[in-house]
């Protein structure tokens, strides 16, 4: 038995190519926010996971009973909301941006 192998009994090397697979992260990042507001939106309304669970969508329907006096309860699930959607759209952004030569004119 040779110690070589045969061309026959390769194995086919994976190549990765990051130009091609980076610009899909962006687009799986829209449907990432996408389901964030969807879940938030139907916790809201009473359609997504259950109550003993802690949603920000379930959080604001509960808080909006205590609006009139305690307008937190509301405002600051709303805010992380808010700001992880705002968030993550700009990462994607920078991204796109920094990825596709294209966007850069």
């Amino acid at each position: 038995l040779t110690e070589r192998a045969s061309p026959a009994r390769r194995r086919p090397r994976r190549i990765w190519h990051a130009g091609e697979a980076l610009p899909a992260g962006v687009f799986h990042m829209i449907y990432f926010l996408a389901g964030i507001l969807a879940e938030a939106g139907l916790s809201f309304l009473g359609l997504g996971v259950q109550p003993p669970t802690p949603t920000w969508g379930g959080i604001l329907a509960e808080g909006r009973l205590y609006l009139a006096n305690a307008w937190w309860l509301t405002a600051f699930p709303g805010l992380a909301i808010m700001l992880t959607v705002l968030s993550i759209n700009v990462v994607g952004d920078w991204l796109r941006d920094a990825l596709d030569p294209r966007s850069r004119q």
